[in-house]
């Protein structure tokens, strides 16, 4: 493309977007920002992984606008992007979107001469997991007191920066997403007898399926997903274990579910909407014993309840979407005894507990739970929303954490007709 940045917008801002580099799994919010009609949105990033993880990336075609910007790894936690310089002393832009990494080193004095040279400059980050203090804590306040406004992933971060004196009004939750148009058409091409063909390939058997999808690394703590199907399976509870991803981990843990005598599938990593639809569709319930992010949001998607388990200090930002009991559940962190118990309750429900006493009563509950995970994704983890808060931000409006119920109910609104109450 030209040097020059779009100017098709007849309102609304030139918006710069710098990341070290943007993840597959950032498409529909790419896709949503590149078709924005209130901003011209241009995104600067290296196409590759800069890190040791290798994530896949998105290319440069998968953009409405992009620009190369490298961005290398010389170790430990830095990143080194010196085009972000360039960036913010660029004349056709009026604000930039900055990757909100303190360990991105020339994100620091690009920011610092992004807003002298009378940019409108804003974080995309995660924020605070957890309070912090110390010099780490100090250095990464003064490091988001850089930009005018933060776009955080949810309200656990915007309450620990107020309580670090940042503005309510300049912290934006913008929450996460995937690609929910992909995965709802993935799902609607699925017939009636396939999930049922599917999961015979995959296992052959009708014992329930727990899925984790995730990079097989020691963090997340699959073993322990492997160790509590196996006291199930002595306790004449047997599951079906389906592992898709790839990792450092993956050969032991194979190795492991063998010795263990359970039922477990290994796929490796999946990028096929349609083939995860599959399995998420045969899963009772995911499950990730470790840290989980996306994966959350990935299983609310297609109508599965997600267990994680209960230190939230370690969490990634998605885990707050999870309310036990309703689209999913807590167990005792490193417990396999509470890992087992909390897998039972989702995979074989009995009379003596909340899921059912008959079969009706088991299918009318099971739609409750999908449509309580559904409508996680339905209200705020999609990429429309992120776009319309983004949107928002850019267009210096103050931050409205009530923007969640109301566009909830003016979709209720347009669904049922204007003048409907709304229940």
């Amino acid at each position: 493309m030209s040097d020059r940045l779009a100017e098709d917008v007849t309102a609304g801002k030139r918006v710069a977007v710098v990341y070290h580099y943007f993840a597959h799994y950032r498409h529909s919010v790419v896709s949503a920002l590149s078709a924005s009609t209130a901003h011209a949105f241009t995104f600067f990033a290296d196409t590759r992984d800069p890190l040791p993880g290798k994530v896949k990336s998105l290319e440069a075609g998968d953009f409405g606008r992009f620009q190369h910007v490298r961005c290398s790894h010389p170790g430990g936690p830095f990143l080194w992007q010196p085009g972000a310089l360039g960036v913010a002393l660029r004349r056709d832009i009026d604000v930039v979107i900055y990757l909100g990494n303190m360990y991105m080193f020339w994100t620091w004095p690009a920011a610092l001469l992004a807003r002298l040279t009378g940019k409108r400059v804003l974080f995309w980050t995660h924020g605070w997991r957890a309070p912090e203090s110390g010099i780490q804590g100090r250095l990464r306040v003064i490091f988001y007191r850089l930009a005018h406004g933060m776009l955080v992933y949810e309200h656990r971060a915007k309450a620990i920066a107020i309580e670090n004196g940042f503005d309510a009004d300049s912290v934006h939750v913008v929450y996460n997403s995937l690609d929910m148009s992909a995965q709802r058409e993935a799902e609607s091409q699925i017939g009636a007898g396939d999930l049922a063909s599917f999961k015979q390939e995959m296992f052959g058997n009708d014992d329930p399926v727990v899925i984790c999808v995730s990079r097989i690394t020691r963090a997340k703590g699959i073993d322990q997903l492997v160790k509590a199907t196996r006291l199930l399976a002595d306790e004449g509870h047997p599951l079906n274990l389906l592992v898709v991803g790839e990792g450092a981990e993956r050969e032991a843990l194979e190795r492991k579910a063998k010795e263990a005598g359970i039922s477990a599938r290994f796929t490796g990593p999946v990028y096929d909407e349609s083939y995860l639809a599959r399995c998420f569709g045969i899963a009772s319930v995911a499950v990730c014993p470790g840290p989980v992010g996306l994966l959350v949001i990935h299983s609310f998607a297609y109508g599965r309840p997600l267990i994680a388990n209960d230190d939230w200090t370690s969490q990634g930002p998605e885990w707050g979407a999870v309310i036990p009991g309703k689209n999913g559940d807590h167990f005792q962190n490193g417990d396999i005894r509470s890992l087992a118990d909390v897998i039972i309750r989702w995979t074989r429900p009995t009379a003596d507990n909340d899921a059912a006493k008959d079969a009706a009563a088991r299918a009318a509950h099971g739609d409750a739970v999908a449509q309580a995970c559904r409508q996680v994704v339905d209200d705020a983890y999609n990429a429309d929303y992120q776009r319309d808060v983004i949107e928002r931000a850019v267009a210096g409006e103050p931050a409205d954490d009530l923007f969640r119920v109301y566009r909830r109910v003016a979709r209720r609104k347009a669904a049922h007709g204007s003048g409907a109450t709304i229940r």
